[in-house]
Order: C-alpha cells, then sequence, then structure tokens
C-alpha cells in the first residue's frame, strides 16, 4: 500500500495551504424609488437634478491554494487567485488560520507570492530542478478543490511545450499539460512528482475537454522568486 505517490503526497501535502479571498465591490444600481423610465433615463435625470448615484459595497468570496515556499511564511499561488483581494487569509493543513499580505504580483505568468506570519516554521516544499521532466511520469495535484481540503489527484505528465497566450499574442511555449483532475479551487497548489518535488503551480483547466489541464513549471516560478 505504501506506494511511491502515498510517500510523495505525505512529503507534499503539509507545504499546501488553502487560500481564502474577499473582495470589496462597488456597485451603482438604480433606485426603485426613483426610476422613470429605465435605466439610462434614471442616470439622466439624475445628473440632471445633480443627484449622486446610488451605490452599495458588496463583498464576494473565492478559494485557491497555494504551496509554502520557505519555512518563514512564503507562499507562491496564482495571481487571479488573489488578483484585487481586499482581505487574504491562509489556512495551513494544521487548521491554523493567518492573514495574509501581498508582496508580489505577476499577471502574465499568472504567480503571485504572499506573506504570513506563522507561530513556528513551517513545512516547505522542495523545487525540482529546471527541466528536470519525464513525459508520462506519474504526477500528482494538490490542492483544495471547491473548498474540499487536503485533496489528492493522480495523472501523467501529458506535455511540456504547450503555449501560454496573453492578450492574443503568444508568450511562452513551456506551459505543462497533466491530466490529473484539476477544478476551481486548486489553482495556486502544486503540482509534484514522485520524488515529493514542485515541478509546477497549477492554473488552469480546458473547459471544453476532460482531464486536460494546465501549470506553469517550476523554473519560471523560480525564475521570478529571484527577480522578487
Amino acid at each position: 500500500r505504501r506506494t511511491p505517490v502515498v510517500e510523495a503526497v505525505q512529503q507534499a501535502l503539509p507545504s499546501v495551504v488553502n487560500i481564502g479571498t474577499e473582495r470589496q465591490v462597488k456597485v451603482v444600481y438604480s433606485d426603485p424609488f426613483f426610476r422613470t423610465r429605465d435605466n439610462a433615463f434614471d442616470q439622466l435625470m439624475r445628473e440632471f437634478m445633480g443627484l449622486p448615484p446610488v451605490t452599495r459595497v458588496e463583498r464576494s468570496h473565492s478559494l485557491g491554494s497555494g504551496v509554502i515556499m520557505d519555512e518563514n511564511g512564503f507562499i507562491l499561488t496564482n495571481y487571479h487567485v488573489i488578483e484585487r483581494a481586499s482581505k487574504i487569509q491562509v489556512m495551513l493543513t494544521s487548521n491554523e488560520i493567518y492573514d495574509a499580505t501581498i508582496l508580489a504580483g505577476d499577471p502574465v505568468n499568472d504567480l503571485a507570492l504572499i506573506k504570513i506570519e506563522p507561530k513556528s516554521p513551517l513545512p516547505a516544499i522542495r523545487f525540482a530542478e529546471d527541466d528536470d521532466l519525464l513525459l508520462g511520469e506519474t504526477v500528482i495535484a494538490l490542492g483544495n478543490p471547491f473548498g474540499l481540503t487536503h485533496t489528492v489527484t493522480v495523472g501523467v505528465l501529458s506535455a511540456t511545450d504547450r503555449e501560454a497566450r496573453y492578450n492574443g499574442e503568444v508568450l511562452y511555449h513551456d506551459i505543462l499539460q497533466t491530466d490529473a483532475a484539476v477544478n476551481p479551487g486548486n489553482s495556486g497548489g502544486p503540482l509534484v512528482n514522485l520524488n515529493g518535488e514542485l515541478i509546477g503551480i497549477n492554473v488552469a483547466i480546458y473547459q471544453e475537454a476532460q482531464n486536460i489541464s494546465f501549470a506553469v513549471p517550476v523554473k519560471r516560478a523560480r525564475a521570478l522568486l529571484a527577480r522578487w
């Protein structure tokens, strides 16, 4: 029963965290007691009469994953997980919860670095060597899909040279593809090999297909961390 997958999970899972974010969005809406014909005419009448727009603040919440890269509380995740967040909380495998601050973010690479202040040293994940990848090797996706903490899924490394596009332009040709199940909430979690080493950060799924997921390779994360 103690397969290489089990041993890799036991090594890597303590480094995986659950990230919860809160966003405050100011919404302009039409006052039903002032409405005359439609929203456009309502806005025109308000501007003509010098009345301020009716606004309210709405809060939205989302969940994602992250991976501890340093025992002092530095955590790597996807940029889109923490983008425009007014509050970030991190839950460890011990169920301890900490507030986090954003240190750096890169929307093009979809990577972000956040920081918590832990009470004691944290278990940091080990990074694989750049390009130490075997097509068809067993890989493991760890994360919190749909808020289901500490979820483990297994697949193979399907490809290592997929294109990444940004605003219609091809930026990279080294995105990893896997058939390990990745769902909303897995974003920012680690993709590891059978040594329990980080080879990528899970970032997206291909909506029109089954079992096609993508990850930012560890070499891109390492390069960004060196620059930050």
